[in-house]
């Protein structure tokens, strides 16, 4: 890095007291052979957990940090390193820093586990697993992994299941605060993978405009919080926890605005957060009102200095304002202010 000859860095740098260190040499494709037995075992506990989430259509570089992960639960486990984890993925699956595959995962035909051997090997007689049977209890929590202990099992099936939720509410379009935000909640989420829960309101950019809730959203964007508040309750009282309920609603609602002012599922979240007081909200902010005149409930917010009529009222009574879902300039009720993103609020 430096250009500097080692025989300088060793006379200058160091002293004669404390001489240079040596350093951890470099990966070598021999590793896996070289290293002990409970090591290969480890290696093979590994790998086999990264084919698993391989298997479940998770990208590369996501299975390798959460196999790797599990993999370090464990207290007593024999040290593998992650550069070291990195370079069995290479060979695995041919990437990265590989260019073919030099490794599978084989059965062992006398103790069915899964190890590793060299790429396009036949089955052995024997694998690090059968030979390693006089080592520690750690040894054996490391022989699961194709033949699972119930300990390990369960830590990856609960690993997995998260990962999957939170991939599922990322193709809803939710941010990571967001799906945090939910799955703090979720009784499904293993309590050790359960993020923290918020203390406060998580919103997305600005927060909504409490004090002029009638005059800077326009009537459609009105409607739409309206009816995701209303879908959200009905399906709470009928058993479904917040968190649920909330997808739910987002996912009937989404498809029917998708064309135009689509609805965002941290929107509906911070919504619903004010209408139902969760997530951070200690007192809700935003109310369901009846309508006399249609009957339809609607959302209001119990700080705005102006309320404005019922926005379904508005819609039926002058629907081609609304052609669009886009507000007419004369309706000073429902346009939004000029210059304040209605769709980006907050």
């Amino acid at each position: 890095m430096t250009g500097l000859p080692a025989t300088f860095i060793l006379r200058f740098v160091f002293d004669k007291d404390g001489g240079a260190r040596r350093g951890r040499p470099p990966y070598s494709d021999e590793f896996l052979a070289r290293a002990p037995l409970r090591v290969q075992a480890a290696a093979s506990a590994f790998a086999a957990h990264y084919e698993r989430l391989r298997d479940s259509r998770f990208p590369p570089a996501q299975s390798l940090i959460t196999a790797f992960k599990h993999y370090r639960s464990f207290p007593n486990a024999p040290t593998l390193l992650f550069d070291e984890a990195f370079y069995l993925c290479c060979n695995l699956d041919g990437i990265w820093a590989c260019q073919a595959k030099a490794l599978q995962l084989a059965e062992c035909r006398r103790c069915g586990s899964r190890h590793l051997q060299a790429y396009g090997s036949g089955a052995t007689s024997s694998c690090a697993f059968c030979n390693s049977r006089r080592c520690d209890d750690a040894a054996d929590a490391r022989h699961g992994a194709g033949h699972e202990t119930p300990r390990s099992a369960t830590g990856l099936d609960t690993r997995l299941a998260a990962l999957k939720l939170r991939q599922s509410l990322k193709h809803l379009g939710a941010s990571d605060r967001i799906i945090d935000v939910l799955m703090s909640g979720m009784e499904c989420v293993d309590p050790a993978l359960r993020p923290s829960p918020p203390t406060q309101l998580v919103h997305w950019g600005l927060p909504l405009p409490l004090q002029r809730w009638g005059s800077y959203l326009n009537t459609v964007r009105r409607i739409q919080y309206s009816l995701v508040v209303n879908q959200y309750i009905a399906l709470r009282d009928a058993g479904f926890s917040p968190e649920e309920s909330v997808v739910a609603a987002f996912r009937h609602l989404e498809t029917k605005f998708r064309n135009d002012s689509p609805l965002t599922l941290d929107r509906c979240v911070e919504v619903i957060s004010l209408a139902d007081a969760r997530w951070g909200v200690h007192v809700a902010e935003l109310e369901r009102r009846g309508c006399e005149a249609c009957a339809a409930d609607y959302l209001f917010s119990r700080r705005d200095t102006s309320p404005q009529p019922c926005p379904f009222c508005l819609l039926m009574r002058y629907p081609s304002q609304y052609r669009g879902h886009h507000v007419a300039a004369s309706d000073v009720a429902t346009q939004s202010k000029a210059g304040f993103p209605v769709d980006r609020v907050a």
